[in-house]
């Protein structure tokens, strides 16, 4: 297996230095992560007064650990952009004669930077959020490594990101495995209880010790080797220190298939801490896994009692009422969910470039994707389609709205405005509540000016004591059927406006979603063509995914791929067959190929997940991504199925003209290394 050097983009800039200096006017308002690594180069030609050139671009998964590893990087960087690389087109002859590669330190919110001279020295220093310079520690340089590894885990996959195309992601594992697991692990056992420094997903109200980047970091490392022993024993030691690591050891637990070990750590854990709402929360999860619903409810009712401002123990609540069929219940609980808004990203601020080079690597082609080109398809798509609002929807109130997604699945959108009017207060009947109580007022306040007593709050008047016609018994049937609705309303609750908006965003998606399918039936049954372009049956099967159909969804994005190539298509259809049946891995059954798309065999559907894998895998290469945690995890689950001999072998049998079989082949050795189930035949 022989790949080429990798490709680099390069952003010229106008005024040498001037990337690295806005980085340092921007270290002040990074909050969490930070950007990711700057890598700024100082280029000039080898002719007499040539002018000084600077470029730069980012690069995360580089070993950031000391100053001569990031040495190191520079010197098979220096190599390929100084001599084999055509630079803004042309073969110039550029030399490198300074680097400078600009690293954050979450943790101690600082800039560790290495500048390195060709030929010359190497100098490390640090510069704080004031832009002083101090002499980078021992200690800083285990928290910047911690700090670059936890946004190659982290940041690669983020969508927030992905506008960066000027973004080397490079493979922080490709290193002999029991090393690059020990630095990894022994830098997170001393730097665990600085974790909340670091900041939380948005859906967590605030950092903890057991929800925070640091620990995220930790269950994406796991998943992508499978080093869990190393990683258990450090949280074992962990936990003697503070009990709050229960949470974590367990769930680690469970991600590593040891479940008895982890309802012994549970049960521990919450004999120890009872209002832990993440031990609670977890063992709640459990119990939804296996089925007891009533288990589960329990366990969640006390995580909510004890993290009431949480967001996520509210919603798997909703989640568990959803699963009883108690749909009056999971309106109620989701509209008393905790919503808090989407935190800012650290994302990199620069000034304009003069220009921008984007090389294409010279190995992994593949022809659909290397002539794919963006084209002006919104002005063709429906409008309608373009504008609708589910896909603004961030943080918590994106996971809202897969909850109530989730019960208008199960009972369908009649059923659930039927629902809604009966746990909550109705614009109607809040209107005809003021009206009686208004009229009320009025009357009694006449009553009282003519001098007549109020009425007494009395049972209805007996048929005996009726007028001739009868008028006291239908005032006072009124006044009862009043009372009756009064009394209801008492009962049902405001409806929190954001939820009122997210019943409107549904009915919007169901919308679109049966004018589509009630098209595409009557289009089939005159045996006509029905058409649309690439982008509007990739909105289509977005609108489908949300609203869990699933078959619909898989079948707009095929047709989608069919017009034209769509990496976020193909992401969207990985999500797809990963959440099919979970009978499909291993032992094959009826449910399990019951679900597959159109009908498939199991060996189909696997050579297509495999198939999305590689063309992903492709995609990325072509912009310089050369890891993607999620790409990585699907290939190890691929192997476990057919073993690392077969998925070679289909992708060498149907991808060889190409040379994509060295790209798969990269990942399928480090997984080698790291002892993947299906990689030892």
């Amino acid at each position: 297996m022989v790949l080429s050097t990798p490709a680099v983009p390069e952003l010229l800039e106008t005024e040498v230095g001037e990337s690295v200096n806005a980085r340092t006017a921007a270290l002040q308002t990074f909050k969490e992560l930070g950007p990711p690594d700057l890598v700024h180069l100082s280029k000039t030609t080898q002719k007499a007064g040539a002018k000084v050139s600077g470029t730069y671009h980012y690069v995360t998964g580089v070993d950031a650990s000391s100053s001569s590893a990031v040495a190191a990087y520079f010197n098979g960087l220096t190599f390929s952009l100084g001599e084999e690389q055509v630079w803004f087109g042309r073969h110039a002859g550029w030399k490198i004669h300074t680097g400078i590669y600009c690293a954050y330190n979450a943790f101690s919110r600082v800039d560790v930077r290495v500048l390195v001279k060709i030929p010359g020295g190497v100098e490390a220093y640090v510069v704080d959020s004031q832009g002083d310079k101090h002499p980078a520690s021992e200690d800083q340089w285990t928290e910047t490594y911690l700090s670059a590894m936890i946004r190659a885990l982290l940041f690669t996959d983020d969508e927030a990101y992905s506008f960066i195309s000027y973004w080397c992601r490079l493979n922080p594992f490709d290193g002999v495995p029991p090393k690059v697991a020990a630095r990894f692990i022994d830098a997170f056992e001393s730097l665990f209880f600085k974790g909340p420094t670091l900041g939380c997903v948005a859906e967590v109200q605030a950092p903890t010790l057991t929800n925070n980047y640091l620990v995220d970091s930790l269950y994406k490392f796991v998943k992508i080797t499978g080093l869990y022993e190393p990683a258990l024993k450090a949280l074992e030691r962990l936990a003697k220190i503070d009990s709050d690591v229960q949470a974590v050891l367990a769930r680690t637990q469970i991600l590593a298939n040891e479940e008895v070990r982890a309802v012994e750590t549970l049960h521990f854990g919450i004999r120890v801490s009872p209002r832990d709402y993440n031990l609670l929360q977890l063992q709640a999860e459990y119990c939804l896994k296996k089925g007891r619903l009533d288990w589960a409810l329990d366990c969640s009712v006390r995580a909510v009692n004890a993290a009431p401002s949480e967001f996520l123990p509210w919603a798997q609540l909703v989640q568990i009422y959803t699963k009883m069929g108690d749909y009056e219940q999971a309106l109620l609980t989701l509209n008393s969910c905790p919503m808090s808004t989407a935190r800012e990203q650290d994302l990199p601020k620069m000034p304009p470039p003069a220009k921008a080079h984007f090389p294409l690597p010279t190995d992994g082609v593949l022809e659909e994707i290397w002539n794919t080109t963006e084209s002006d398809e919104q002005n063709a798509a429906d409008p309608g389609l373009l504008k609708l609002p589910a896909p603004t929807l961030r943080s918590t109130f994106a996971k809202a709205y897969e909850l109530l997604t989730g019960i208008a699945s199960k009972i369908g959108w009649d059923a659930l405005l039927k629902y809604r009017s009966n746990v909550f207060i109705m614009e109607e009947e809040y209107r005809k509540d003021r009206k009686i109580k208004h009229e009320r007022r009025v009357s009694n306040a006449s009553k009282l000016t003519n001098g007549e007593a109020p009425p007494p709050q009395a049972p209805a008047a007996s048929s005996d004591k009726l007028s001739p016609d009868g008028s006291e018994k239908n005032e006072t049937k009124e006044e009862e059927d009043d009372d009756d609705e009064a009394n209801k309303m008492k009962s049902k609750r405001l409806c929190e406006r954001w939820l009122d908006n997210l019943f409107m965003v549904l009915y919007e998606d169901l919308r679109v979603y049966t004018v589509w399918r009630a098209e595409y039936v009557h289009y089939k049954s005159q045996q006509l063509a029905y058409r649309k372009t690439a982008l509007e049956w990739e909105l289509l099967g977005m609108v489908a995914l949300r609203l869990r159909h699933h078959a619909e969804a898989a079948d707009a994005f095929q047709q989608s791929l069919a017009v034209k190539f769509s990496h976020r298509v193909l992401w969207k259809l990985l999500d797809y067959y990963e959440t099919l049946d979970s009978g499909i891995t291993g032992p094959t059954t009826n449910a399990a190929t019951s679900n597959l798309p159109h009908h498939q065999s199991v060996a189909q559907f696997r050579e297509a997940y495999l198939d999305t894998i590689v063309r992903l895998t492709a995609w990325n290469h072509r912009w310089y991504i050369d890891f993607s945690p999620r790409l990585v995890v699907a290939l190890r689950r691929a192997i476990a199925d057919d073993g690392a001999i077969r998925v070679s072998s289909i992708v060498e049998a149907n991808y060889k003209p190409q040379g994509v079989e060295d790209l798969i082949e990269r990942d399928v050795k480090i997984l080698r290394l790291y002892g993947a189930l299906g990689t030892d035949a």
